[in-house]
């Protein structure tokens, strides 16, 4: 009880420092979880998707909010797009290590940092580089699709909403 305590701590603190930034924080439903667990249900919220997308955050944005790892550990998408984000964000987004989704579009992130967010972020599926050194180079995305063929370098929209947590993509645990 007292990890789900602490986890559930953690959780708040990352919403009340996102917010403080103008970021958004979507949090997983509660659904059948207040049937059962009734007034304990609020301890199991997971965070599942973190937008920092404004041109106002930066990378101590996310330094700040890798300081609560057991808040970050559910989060699936994270959208950076349109941030002022660089190659020193590159050590705090791998903080997010089950992330499905990253969105790092017209950022200043370098050709060599995005393509060690895609080589060490392992359960990544999809990266939005619209706007980036990586997205000018198109036969990348053919490289990147041979070593990880899950991971879609995608050059154009930004992504609309979180995957379903109940997924088990490539072999992530659900979360307990």
């Amino acid at each position: 009880m007292s990890l789900q305590v602490e986890r559930y701590r953690q959780t708040q603190e990352v919403i009340r420092l996102v917010e403080h930034l103008q970021g958004e924080v979507e949090v997983e439903a509660e659904g059948w979880r207040r049937e059962s667990l009734g007034d304990f249900a609020q301890l199991s919220e997971r965070i599942l998707t973190i937008r920092l997308n404004r041109p106002s955050h930066t990378s101590q944005s996310l330094e700040e909010i890798v300081r609560f790892p057991e808040a970050i550990e559910s989060v699936r998408l994270l959208d950076l797009g349109d941030s002022r984000i660089d190659d020193d964000a590159i050590a705090p987004v791998l903080q997010f290590s089950r992330l499905l989704q990253l969105d790092v579009r017209g950022t200043k992130l370098s050709h060599a940092g995005i393509r060690n967010l895609i080589r060490s972020l392992k359960h990544l599926e999809a990266i939005n580089v619209h706007g980036t050194p990586y997205g000018l180079l198109s036969q990348w995305r053919q490289r990147i699709s041979r070593r990880r063929p899950r991971c879609l370098a995608s050059p154009t929209r930004p992504f609309n909403a979180a995957p379903p947590e109940h997924r088990d993509l490539m072999g992530i645990p659900p979360l307990s």
